[in-house]
């Protein structure tokens, strides 16, 4: 029970710092994260240029070359950006490394800064990582030959959204593999082939992050995002607020975050009324069939932070277990003040000893502020086979 106690310290300790950090709040990227696209080809050129295509909305699988060219220079849409990428030498044979902000290649060797600086992102869609797409641009004078992807990694503030490489989900391991499309992109006269990504990335959300529901997908479509503005027009953090946004637009009526406050205190009051309340000491003590059986994916967690002051909505995403050991923490999502949509990848239950030593004032105080809520949400909940 004492390791049991140590970890879920450092996980409420880690939500402190996060909660503190001195990092940007509005639409974009967090600039001090890794925000990367890495380029596995076939490619032998010393510094090749491609072009990343970010889009809010599905792409097209070809795209005019005069349309693409206007694009990178004009940037007159809010819903879709284009980039050249280009002067970036290869990290390792055949691999090139894109970072968009200023903890990596604060010179942006790829245009000096020039063409596109990391506060721009603010200027466009919140989900413009949504779908993503690359082309690629070949020497002048250089005769047709194919050029091949092997794999793609794509990073928003230091979430994956996608890995070609992964062969296993985080949680818990099961085997998943998303091989990238072997497509030429050799432009023809007036086309450019585009690889594009954003059904794959869907597709790898949900196989990585073991999600089941349409709760869950929503909330992981947003992953990395950082615009509070999408979920609330209102207050500072946005916790509550993110997760009542992804319910409501799935059917479920919690407290609307544009009408009120959203906390702890209504969410649990709506979900006494409209489903199940557990507290965590009480999910703590029970049988692994249990907790499965009864804490849903897409289920409410209310957990402490700030050494008890305050307290951290998250969106439940399922348990992590070992074979033939008690579970003992989970994974979830949530929105959070002054930074982003974040996976959380371990989050402990309260060890079986908690009330130790508690006063007869923390301990309600911790079981009203710490708990599971499991919605009526049947509907939602798919199965999804790995």
């Amino acid at each position: 029970m004492k390791q049991i106690h140590i970890i879920y310290s450092i996980a409420v300790i880690s939500l402190q710092m996060f909660g503190n950090a001195n990092i940007c709040s509005a639409k974009g990227i967090i600039p001090d994260r890794t925000n990367q696209i890495i380029i596995y080809s076939n490619l032998t050129e010393a510094k090749p240029t491609f072009y990343l295509i970010f889009s809010a909305k599905p792409i097209p699988a070809t795209m005019d070359r005069a349309q693409l060219q206007s694009l990178v220079t004009k940037r007159n849409r809010k819903d879709l950006l284009i980039l050249k990428m280009h002067g970036k030498e290869a990290t390792k044979p055949g691999r090139f490394d894109y970072f968009f902000g200023t903890i990596h290649d604060p010179n942006r060797p790829w245009n000096n800064g020039d063409d596109f600086h990391w506060q721009d992102w603010e200027n466009y869609s919140a989900d413009l990582w949504d779908n993503i797409a690359v082309a690629y641009e070949p020497p002048p004078n250089k005769k047709f030959t194919k050029v091949a992807i092997n794999h793609i990694v794509i990073r928003r503030g230091g979430m994956r959204l996608f890995d070609s490489r992964a062969k296993n989900s985080h949680p818990n391991k099961h085997k998943i593999l998303f091989p990238v499309s072997k497509r030429n992109l050799w432009p023809t006269t007036d086309k450019y082939p585009l690889l594009c990504l954003g059904r794959l990335t869907r597709d790898f959300k949900s196989q990585f992050y073991e999600l089941r529901g349409d709760i869950l997908k929503m909330a992981y479509g947003d992953l990395g995002q950082t615009d509070k503005t999408k979920y609330a027009n209102r207050g500072h953090a946005w916790c509550s607020e993110f997760a009542s946004y992804i319910y409501r637009a799935n059917g479920i009526d919690t407290p609307d975050p544009n009408a009120m406050d959203v906390h702890w205190k209504n969410l649990r009051a709506y979900f006494e009324k409209n489903g199940t309340v557990y507290t965590q000491r009480e999910v703590s003590g029970w049988s692994n069939n249990m907790k499965r059986k009864l804490i849903k994916p897409g289920s409410i967690v209310s957990i402490l932070t700030h050494e008890g002051k305050s307290t951290h909505t998250i969106i439940f995403t399922t348990w992590r277990y070992n074979k033939g050991k008690a579970i003992e923490s989970y994974t979830g999502i949530s929105g959070c003040n002054k930074g982003m949509v974040w996976a959380h990848p371990n989050l402990p239950l309260p060890p079986l000893n908690w009330s130790q030593g508690k006063t007869d004032t923390e301990i309600p105080n911790f079981d009203q502020k710490c708990f599971f809520a499991v919605p009526n949400m049947t509907k939602n909940i798919t199965a999804i086979t790995h």
